[in-house]
């Protein structure tokens, strides 16, 4: 019989102390230790609430989450059958561009972009890969804007469309497990 996940019980990212290896292994949070089984996917498979997946110790499972329901990166879910492990998903990496404006102060103010010319560019930036319909991923730390691509060759499209916008860019692409930005995460002309 086929062993279904049916609730999200929370997401390995929410809790401070827990500790995971992956392709199954343990949670360790406190003093207490729980198995799990895990399952690595690309992010447009998590955006369905109904699913069959292979899991890494090799298990077929069904994934049937509430109508509208859909995974996230990190995810814990529990099985009806209270036998089988907890199951964490995986997202697994994709390739984006990564974008950073190389805007500096001309007055010398160590290297901080100027207000006007840095808010022209951000909107440049957005408008651009806005209008192809691209969600985004902001890293504020390291002052970055990432967005999905299916081809290296996009690069070359950005580099030029954001050249002759005037914006002193700096692109390259990665691989990395693309989150979209919570309030940036819409799509529809309404």
């Amino acid at each position: 019989m086929l062993d279904v996940y049916t609730k999200i019980a929370g997401n390995k990212f929410n809790g401070e102390d827990k500790k995971l290896g992956g392709g199954g292994g343990e949670i360790r949070a406190g003093s207490g230790v729980a198995s799990f089984d895990t399952a690595v996917m690309p992010r447009a498979r998590m955006a369905k609430s109904r699913q069959l997946v292979r899991t890494e110790s090799g298990a077929e499972v069904g994934i049937d989450l509430r109508r509208g329901g859909t995974l996230r990166h990190g995810d814990i879910l529990q099985s009806e059958n209270p036998g089988r492990l907890p199951l964490i998903i995986q997202q697994s990496p994709e390739k984006v561009i990564v974008a950073r404006s190389l805007a500096r102060d001309p007055g010398g103010n160590n290297g901080v972009p100027p207000a006007d010319n840095c808010f022209e560019l951000c909107l440049i930036i957005g408008h651009i890969i806005g209008n192809r319909h691209r969600p985004i991923s902001v890293n504020e730390g390291e002052k970055t804007v990432s967005f999905p691509i299916q081809d290296d060759s996009e690069l070359e499209t950005f580099e030029r469309l954001l050249g002759q916008a005037g914006g002193d860019v700096e692109l390259r692409i990665a691989s990395e497990i693309f989150v979209p930005h919570a309030g940036a995460d819409v799509h529809g002309h309404q």
